[in-house]
Protein backbone atom coordinates (compact mmCIF):
# COMPACT_ATOMS: atom_id res chain seq x y z
CA UNK A 1 0.00 0.00 0.00
CA UNK A 2 1.18 3.51 -0.76
CA UNK A 3 -0.68 5.25 2.04
CA UNK A 4 -2.09 4.47 5.43
CA UNK A 5 -5.55 5.42 4.12
CA UNK A 6 -5.34 2.79 1.38
CA UNK A 7 -4.28 0.10 3.85
CA UNK A 8 -6.89 0.90 6.49
CA UNK A 9 -9.70 1.27 3.94
CA UNK A 10 -8.78 -2.10 2.45
CA UNK A 11 -8.81 -3.73 5.89
CA UNK A 12 -12.21 -2.23 6.80
CA UNK A 13 -13.70 -3.22 3.46
CA UNK A 14 -12.51 -6.81 3.98
CA UNK A 15 -14.08 -6.89 7.41
CA UNK A 16 -17.31 -5.41 6.09
CA UNK A 17 -17.38 -7.82 3.13
CA UNK A 18 -17.50 -10.62 5.70
CA UNK A 19 -19.99 -8.71 7.87
CA UNK A 20 -22.26 -11.63 8.80
CA UNK A 21 -19.36 -13.89 9.74
CA UNK A 22 -17.51 -11.16 11.65
CA UNK A 23 -20.63 -10.10 13.58
CA UNK A 24 -21.49 -13.71 14.46
CA UNK A 25 -17.97 -14.39 15.70
CA UNK A 26 -17.82 -11.02 17.48
CA UNK A 27 -21.11 -11.66 19.29
CA UNK A 28 -20.19 -15.19 20.24
CA UNK A 29 -17.85 -16.41 22.90
CA UNK A 30 -15.07 -16.14 20.28
CA UNK A 31 -14.87 -12.33 20.22
CA UNK A 32 -11.20 -12.64 21.05
CA UNK A 33 -10.69 -14.36 17.68
CA UNK A 34 -11.84 -11.18 15.91
CA UNK A 35 -9.38 -9.15 17.99
CA UNK A 36 -6.53 -11.55 17.22
CA UNK A 37 -7.40 -11.49 13.51
CA UNK A 38 -7.28 -7.68 13.50
CA UNK A 39 -4.00 -7.64 15.42
CA UNK A 40 -2.47 -10.04 12.88
CA UNK A 41 -3.66 -7.84 9.98
CA UNK A 42 -2.43 -4.60 11.50
CA UNK A 43 0.95 -5.59 12.91
CA UNK A 44 2.74 -6.07 9.55
CA UNK A 45 0.99 -3.02 8.05
CA UNK A 46 2.11 -0.80 10.90
CA UNK A 47 5.64 -2.22 10.76
CA UNK A 48 5.75 -1.43 7.04
CA UNK A 49 4.75 2.19 7.65
CA UNK A 50 7.14 2.57 10.60
CA UNK A 51 10.04 1.16 8.57
CA UNK A 52 9.12 3.30 5.56
CA UNK A 53 9.80 6.45 7.62
CA UNK A 54 13.46 5.37 7.79
CA UNK A 55 14.01 7.06 11.14
CA UNK A 56 16.68 5.35 13.26
CA UNK A 57 14.94 4.21 16.44
CA UNK A 58 15.77 1.27 18.67
CA UNK A 59 13.83 -1.87 17.76
CA UNK A 60 12.18 -2.02 21.18
CA UNK A 61 10.87 1.51 20.69
CA UNK A 62 9.60 0.71 17.20
CA UNK A 63 7.69 -2.26 18.57
CA UNK A 64 6.29 -0.11 21.38
CA UNK A 65 5.01 2.42 18.81
CA UNK A 66 3.51 -0.37 16.71
CA UNK A 67 1.74 -1.78 19.78
CA UNK A 68 0.31 1.63 20.63
CA UNK A 69 -1.16 2.24 17.19
CA UNK A 70 -2.25 -1.38 16.79
CA UNK A 71 -4.24 -1.41 20.02
CA UNK A 72 -5.75 2.01 19.37
CA UNK A 73 -6.86 1.04 15.88
CA UNK A 74 -8.20 -2.36 16.88
CA UNK A 75 -10.21 -0.64 19.61
CA UNK A 76 -11.74 1.71 17.06
CA UNK A 77 -12.51 -1.13 14.65
CA UNK A 78 -14.06 -3.23 17.42
CA UNK A 79 -16.31 -0.31 18.31
CA UNK A 80 -17.28 0.00 14.64
CA UNK A 81 -18.09 -3.73 14.55
CA UNK A 82 -20.04 -3.47 17.81
CA UNK A 83 -22.19 -0.80 16.19
CA UNK A 84 -22.96 -3.16 13.27
CA UNK A 85 -20.45 -1.53 10.87
CA UNK A 86 -22.96 1.17 9.97
CA UNK A 87 -20.32 3.80 9.21
CA UNK A 88 -19.01 3.60 5.67
CA UNK A 89 -15.41 2.24 5.68
CA UNK A 90 -14.31 5.17 3.51
CA UNK A 91 -15.66 7.68 6.05
CA UNK A 92 -14.15 5.79 8.98
CA UNK A 93 -10.82 5.65 7.14
CA UNK A 94 -10.94 9.41 6.54
CA UNK A 95 -11.61 10.05 10.21
CA UNK A 96 -8.85 7.70 11.33
CA UNK A 97 -6.48 9.29 8.85
CA UNK A 98 -7.10 12.69 10.45
CA UNK A 99 -5.94 11.19 13.75
CA UNK A 100 -2.99 9.34 12.28
CA UNK A 101 -1.71 11.71 9.60
CA UNK A 102 1.92 12.32 10.44
CA UNK A 103 1.50 10.74 13.87
CA UNK A 104 3.76 7.77 13.34
CA UNK A 105 6.53 10.00 11.98
CA UNK A 106 6.21 12.47 14.88
CA UNK A 107 6.26 9.61 17.38
CA UNK A 108 9.36 8.05 15.81
CA UNK A 109 11.11 11.43 15.90
CA UNK A 110 10.29 11.79 19.60
CA UNK A 111 11.83 8.39 20.34
CA UNK A 112 14.83 9.20 18.14
CA UNK A 113 15.39 12.35 20.17
CA UNK A 114 15.94 10.29 23.30
CA UNK A 115 12.43 9.42 24.35
CA UNK A 116 13.85 6.38 26.08
CA UNK A 117 13.37 2.71 25.57
CA UNK A 118 10.37 1.17 27.28
CA UNK A 119 10.19 -2.47 28.36
CA UNK A 120 7.54 -4.35 26.41
CA UNK A 121 5.40 -7.23 27.60
CA UNK A 122 6.38 -10.59 26.17
CA UNK A 123 3.92 -11.94 23.58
Amino acid sequence: FETWSDASRDMLEKVQANRVLVLNVYRSISREQVEQYLYKMLDPLLRMFVERENIPVQEEDKQFIIYFYKYALVGMVLEWIRKDMKTDPVLLTQRLNKLLHGGIRRTLLKFQAGGGTVALPKD
